[in-house]
C-alpha cells in the first residue's frame, strides 16, 4: 500500500477551523451533535495508478451548535465500491464489518471537530467511482456504543463527476455522452409515419394488412367456449376499461360483425403446424366478420388477446370511447423461444407486492412467460415461511445492530432504523402474485439461493438457535441451523461477505431446505399453479469455504463419493437435486451448477460438468463479459448437452446504466446496457452482435476464432433468454422502472419475433446498415406508441426519457431525439424547460444560452442540456 500512501500524502488535506476547545462532559447524548447537526459532501476525486482503484474524499461538516468530541463515536455507512481501509487517512480507523457496510472511527490524534468546521476523509476504492450512483449512503453516528443511531440525511455530491474523472484503467476508452455525441448519433434516425409504424411489439411473423376498418363500440360480445374461460374475462376487463361500459360475454360461437371469437385449434405458422403448447395464435379482424383469435392452445388465445389490444390507435390510449376503429388484418405469429423471461431481485431492496403485480401485466402483454423472482440473497429473505417465522422476522429486517441477534446489518442505504416490520410478501401476498400471474400465462420461478448467499437465512437460523437454546431446548435448536459453529474457514464472497455460505456437510442444512421447499410447493397448490422448476442459485460460492470444518472433514472422512473439499458442490447438489426430485421438481440455477474447474491448467477455467446432464439441470447462463474469456461458456453448455436460458450480462443485466454519463444511474461491471444493446442481441450467435467491450474498446473477432460456436444440436438445447433486474440500485418502484423500461422492450423483441434478417449478413458494414434500418423502426414503434401505452394505460411506467442530442453551428441550434415521438422544448432565458416551452421544430438561432428537455406525452421531461453559443 505504499503508493496509496504516497499518493495521499499529496492530495489529502483535512480542515479543521474554528479554536479547539477543551472538552465538555460528554456523558450523555444531550451533549452530542445530532445527525442532523452534519451534512456529508462526497466527492469522486480520480483513478490511481491507472488501475480500477479511485479516490474519494467525504466533507464531514457540523452545521449544529455542539462540537464532535474527538472519541467516544463511530461513522458508519454503504458503500458498494469497495473501500481499502489502510487507505484512510491517519487521523481515523476504517473497518469493513461484512459485505458492503463500514466503519470510521477516529485515531487517537483526532482533534473535536467544532460547529462550523469541516473534516475532510479519504480513502481509496479498488472497484472504480465514476458515478453519482456510486457514492456511499445510509450514514449515521452512533456515540459510546449506546445502539442509539443518529442519522446523517444531508448528504449530497460536492461537484459534478467530470469526463476525465471517469476513465477507470489505462485502457478505458468508453467516452462520456455528450449533447453533441447524441446529436450525431440521432442524425441517423428518421420519424416515420404513422402509417408505417408497427402497430404490435413485439413484432408479430406474418402480418397482413386490409383496406378497411372493424368498429370497436357498445355493441361487442365474446364468444368462446368454457376452457377459454379466463382469457375471456381478462378480454372483457379490458374492453370494458375501454369502452367505459358492460361487454357480454357468451359461451359458444357466433361470428358477426359485433363479435369477438375466441378459439382452439392447430395452426399453421411459417409452414409448420403449431400445436398445444406452441403458443401460436391467428387473429383475424375484418369488418363483416367481427374478430376471431385462434390459438394453439390457451397460451396461444392469450397473446392473440394481447396483439388485439396492442393495435388499439394511439389517440385512445387511457381515454373512454363509444367507437374504436381497428385495422383490417390477418396476422399468424409464434415465439421464437419458449422461455421469455425477466428476473427481479427483490432480496437486496424490496419492492412491493403492487409493483410486482404491475410488472407482471406488462411482462404477460409484451408476451414474456417466465418470472424469475429472486427471493432470498445476503441481505434479505422475502418469503414468510410459516414454520420459520425468524426468516423474515430476522431476515426481512435491517438496522443498526451489535450482533444481528433480530435484524441484518444495514444495506444499500436502507440506515440505521428498523421501521417496525420487516420487508417481505406474506403467503397470501405470495399466493395473490401466483394466481395473477398464471391468468397471464407467466410461470412463476422461485430462486432460493444457496449454499452462497445464503447469509439472511444464516443470521434468522442463528436467531432462532439462540432464542430456543436459551428455552433449554438444545436438540430444537440445532434442527435447522446452517453452519458449523466450530468452522474457521476464511473466504471473501464477491460481494465482500465472510460468512455468507451455509455448510453443505449438516444433516440440519438438508432439513431446513425441505421444509422452505415443501411449504413453497404447498403455496403453489393452495395457488391451483403448477410448479416445475425450482431455481437454487448455486452461484459465487467463495474460495474457502468449508475448508476448516470439521464437519466437513467428518464428512469427508465418512462419506465414499466425497473425496476432498473440492468434491463438496457436488455432493450438495446431489443432494437438493433429490429433495427437488421427490418433489417432481426440476433444478435450475446460475451457470456455475453445471461446472467444474478445468484441472489440465488451460483455459478455460471452468468445463462443462457431464455428470449433471442426466440430471437435467437448468443453467443460467450470465458471466460472459467480452474479454473475460468465457464469452462463449453458453454455447460449449448447450452443445454438451445442457438446456440452458441465456442471460448474458453484456446485453442483458438491464440494472447497469444505460451510458458512461455520471448522473446515469447502474452498475457497470460487464459494460453500459442500454435499449439497443437488447434489441441488438443475437442469442444464437453472439459474436454477431459484438461491438465494443465493457471499456468501450472495439472488439477483434478475430481473437474469438477459437471459441465455440453452437452446434445445430446446441441451438435446439437453448430454452430461451433472460433479462434480469438486480436490486442493489432499485432502491423503490420509480428507479426499478427508470432501469427496466424501455429495455424491457428491446428483450421481448428478441425473446418472441423471429431471429432478423441482418442476424445472418456476414459484412460487418451492411450488417450494420441494416441493424440501423430496423433499429429505427423499431423505436419509431417505442416512441410513438409504446411510451404513450406506458404513459396513459399501465398507470405512468417511469421509464427512462432520454436526453436530446444537440449542437450550435454557426449560431444555430440544432436538437434531435433518440425515440421519434417525444417532443423537445427549449428555453433561451435560462430558465428550466417546462412541459409548455417552446417546442423546437427546426433549427433556430441562439445567441446565449439555451436549455434543452425531452418530453413524453404526459408532460414528464428528462433532464436538462444546456448549451452556449460560442
Amino acid at each position: 500500500m505504499n503508493d496509496i500512501r504516497l499518493i495521499l500524502s499529496f492530495v489529502i488535506i483535512i480542515t479543521i477551523t474554528g479554536n479547539v476547545k477543551s472538552e465538555n462532559n460528554m456523558g450523555n447524548n444531550m451533549d452530542y451533535p445530532k445527525g442532523e447537526d452534519f451534512t456529508i459532501t462526497w466527492f469522486s476525486l480520480y483513478q490511481v495508478d491507472g488501475e480500477e482503484r479511485f479516490l474519494q474524499r467525504m466533507d464531514l461538516k457540523n452545521t449544529g451548535v455542539i462540537r464532535l468530541p474527538a472519541g467516544n463515536w463511530a461513522l458508519y455507512f454503504n458503500s458498494i465500491p469497495r473501500i481499502i481501509p489502510e487507505s484512510i487517512n491517519p487521523e481515523f480507523k476504517l473497518r469493513r464489518i461484512n459485505g458492503h457496510f463500514y466503519e470510521i472511527k477516529p485515531a487517537i490524534n483526532f482533534k473535536p471537530l467544532n460547529p462550523g468546521d469541516v473534516l475532510q476523509i479519504t480513502f481509496v476504492t479498488q472497484t472504480p467511482a465514476i458515478k453519482e450512483s456510486d457514492m456511499p449512503t445510509g450514514f449515521y453516528l452512533v456515540y459510546n456504543e449506546d445502539n442509539n443511531p443518529q442519522s446523517i440525511k444531508n448528504v449530497e455530491i460536492g461537484a459534478e463527476i467530470m469526463a476525465r474523472q471517469t476513465v477507470r484503467t489505462n485502457n478505458d476508452n468508453k467516452p462520456v455522452t455528450t449533447p453533441e455525441s447524441r446529436y450525431i448519433e440521432n442524425k441517423n434516425i428518421t420519424h416515420l409515419g404513422s402509417e408505417e409504424v408497427d402497430k404490435i411489439l413485439p413484432r408479430p411473423l406474418d402480418y397482413k394488412k386490409g383496406e378497411s376498418y372493424w368498429p370497436l363500440d357498445s355493441e361487442v360480445q365474446v364468444h368462446y367456449p368454457k376452457v377459454l374461460e379466463n382469457e375471456a374475462i381478462f378480454l372483457i376487463e379490458k374492453l370494458e376499461k375501454m369502452l367505459g361500459r358492460k361487454v357480454s360475454k357468451i359461451q359458444g360461437k357466433s361470428i358477426t360483425r359485433h363479435t369477438i371469437n375466441l378459439n382452439l385449434a392447430e395452426i399453421e405458422v411459417a409452414a409448420i403446424t403449431r400445436k398445444a403448447g406452441d403458443e401460436a395464435y391467428r387473429l383475424e379482424i375484418d369488418r363483416d366478420r367481427g374478430v376471431i383469435i385462434t390459438g394453439s392452445d390457451r397460451a396461444g388465445v392469450f397473446y392473440g388477446i394481447q396483439s388485439l389490444l396492442a393495435m388499439m390507435p394511439v389517440e385512445t390510449y387511457g381515454i373512454l370511447s363509444d367507437t374504436i376503429l381497428y385495422e383490417e388484418v390477418l396476422i399468424t405469429d409464434a415465439p421464437r423461444f419458449s422461455y421469455r423471461g425477466l428476473h427481479l431481485d427483490v432480496a437486496r431492496n424490496f419492492q412491493s407486492k403492487q409493483t410486482v403485480l404491475k410488472l407482471l401485466d406488462i411482462m404477460s402483454f409484451y408476451k414474456l412467460n417466465k418470472f424469475h423472482f429472486h427471493l432470498t440473497d445476503d441481505e434479505g429473505w422475502r418469503l414468510e415461511i410459516q414454520s420459520l417465522p425468524e426468516l423474515t422476522d430476522t431476515g426481512a429486517r435491517r438496522g443498526h445492530t451489535i450482533d444481528e441477534g433480530d435484524r441484518l446489518i444495514p444495506s444499500f442505504g436502507s440506515g440505521p432504523n428498523v421501521a417496525g416490520t420487516s420487508k417481505y410478501y406474506t403467503q397470501e401476498d405470495f399466493i395473490e402474485i401466483l394466481k395473477y400471474a398464471h391468468k397471464r400465462h407467466i410461470d412463476v420461478i422461485p430462486e432460493i439461493d444457496i449454499p452462497g448467499h445464503a447469509r439472511a437465512a444464516i443470521k434468522a437460523m442463528e436467531a432462532r438457535y439462540h432464542r430456543l437454546r436459551s428455552e433449554g431446548k438444545e436438540k430444537e435448536a440445532s434442527a435447522y441451523r446452517l453452519i458449523d459453529p466450530d468452522d474457521s474457514s476464511v473466504y471473501r464472497s464477491a460481494q465482500n461477505f465472510n460468512d455468507n455460505v451455509i455448510n453443505v456437510c449438516l444433516p440440519s442444512t438438508y432439513r431446513f431446505l425441505e421444509l422452505v421447499i415443501d411449504e413453497i410447493v404447498d403455496l403453489y397448490q393452495q395457488a391451483e399453479v403448477p410448479l416445475t422448476i425450482f431455481h437454487v442459485g448455486g452461484d459465487e460460492v467463495p474460495t474457502g469455504a468449508w475448508t476448516k470444518s470439521p464437519v466437513c472433514d467428518q464428512l469427508i472422512s465418512n462419506e465414499a463419493l466425497v473425496k476432498d473439499i473440492h468434491s463438496l458442490p457436488d455432493y450438495f447438489l446431489r443432494r437438493v437435486n433429490n429433495i427437488l426430485a421427490d418433489r417432481g421438481l426440476q433444478l435450475a440455477g446460475w451457470e456455475e451448477i453445471a461446472l467444474i474447474e478445468n484441472q489440465t491448467g488451460k483455459k478455460p477455467s471452468k468445463i462443462p460438468n457431464k455428470k449433471y446432464l442426466d440430471y437435467n439441470f437448468i443453467p443460467f447462463v450470465w458471466n460472459t463479459v467480452w474479454g473475460w474469456g468465457a464469452e462463449d461458456l453458453g454455447y460449449r453448455l448447450a452443445n454438451s448437452g445442457y438446456k440452458i436460458v441465456i442471460c448474458n450480462a453484456p446485453n442483458l443485466y438491464f440494472d447497469c446504466a444505460c451510458n458512461k454519463d455520471p448522473k446515469e444511474p447502474g452498475l457497470y461491471w460487464p459494460g453500459f446496457v442500454d435499449t439497443r444493446r437488447a434489441f441488438e442481441f443475437t442469442p444464437l450467435d453472439i459474436f454477431k452482435s459484438a461491438t465494443t467491450d465493457r471499456l468501450g474498446n472495439p472488439i477483434n473477432l478475430e481473437q474469438y476464432q477459437n471459441h465455440v460456436r453452437l452446434s445445430e444440436s446446441g441451438k435446439k438445447n437453448v430454452l430461451g433468454i433472460q433479462g434480469q433486474l438486480w436490486g442493489e440500485l432499485l432502491v423503490d418502484s420509480i428507479r426499478l422502472d427508470y432501469m427496466a423500461f424501455p429495455k424491457l422492450l428491446g428483450l421481448a423483441e428478441r425473446a418472441w419475433s423471429v431471429q432478423p434478417d441482418w442476424a445472418m449478413i456476414e459484412n460487418v458494414e451492411k450488417q450494420r446498415e441494416r441493424i440501423m434500418d430496423d433499429w429505427n423502426k423499431f423505436i419509431n414503434c417505442v416512441g410513438q406508441r409504446e411510451m404513450v401505452r406506458l404513459d396513459r394505460i399501465f398507470n405512468g411506467i417511469g421509464y427512462r426519457i432520454p436526453r436530446p442530442g444537440a449542437i450550435i453551428e454557426n449560431g444555430i441550434l440544432k436538437a434531435n431525439v433518440a425515440y421519434p415521438g417525444l417532443d423537445i422544448r427549449y428555453t433561451t432565458d435560462k430558465s428550466e424547460p417546462n412541459a409548455k416551452s417552446s417546442l423546437y421544430k427546426s433549427p433556430i438561432p441562439v445567441k446565449d444560452m439555451v436549455k434543452l428537455r425531452t418530453f413524453n406525452s404526459i408532460g414528464r421531461g428528462s433532464r436538462t442540456v444546456t448549451l452556449s453559443a460560442p
